[in-house]
């Protein structure tokens, strides 16, 4: 019988990444602050105050429509109570100094610790495929602590196939 790997069992890199993922899930975007030299700040420029501007904060990516679905049709109905799901928020270092961040990452915290990584690609094969297989295939060696599993959508047949396996 295996145990789970605990968080422990990770390099303390990994850890202080999973603690910061935990307990940061979901954090909206604070308000912009103001920029030096605006009304708000008391500052005037030659003319009178200075009409005040948002500092445009980075977007945050989430998943695309083929994700999305993904998520609503398999991770979702295995997992309910002790879970939790991120999109995009681990990335592995790998021993060849590249990085791999899998597209879902699923925290089992009820029975132990598990950690779950999903990749998900669309029915159409994109140049960047390769690319990211050879890194799921280099991560999933580095790290055989933790599943790893490679689902692609079948437009033929309208579902996922887990692949590579």
């Amino acid at each position: 019988m295996s145990r789970h790997p605990s968080i422990s069992d990770f390099p303390p890199a990994i850890q202080e990444q999973i603690r910061r993922k935990l307990a940061a899930t979901a954090v909206p975007h604070a308000a912009s602050p103001a920029v030096p030299g605006s009304s708000d700040s008391g500052m005037e420029g030659r003319r009178g105050p200075v009409p005040q501007k948002a500092i445009p904060l980075p977007s945050r990516r989430g998943p695309n429509k083929n994700e999305q679905r993904f998520l609503r049709t398999h991770i979702l109905p295995l997992y309910c109570h002790g879970q939790q799901i991120v999109y995009e928020g681990v990335t592995f270092k790998l021993p060849g100094g590249s990085r791999y961040t899998p597209d879902y990452t699923v925290f089992d915290t009820e029975e132990g610790f598990a950690i779950v990584c999903y990749e998900v690609k669309g029915g159409y094969r994109l140049g960047s495929e390769g690319r990211a297989y050879t890194a799921f295939r280099e991560c999933r060696a580095a790290y055989p602590h933790i599943r790893f599993e490679w689902w692609k959508w079948n437009p033929k047949h309208k579902v996922y196939e887990r692949e590579h396996d």
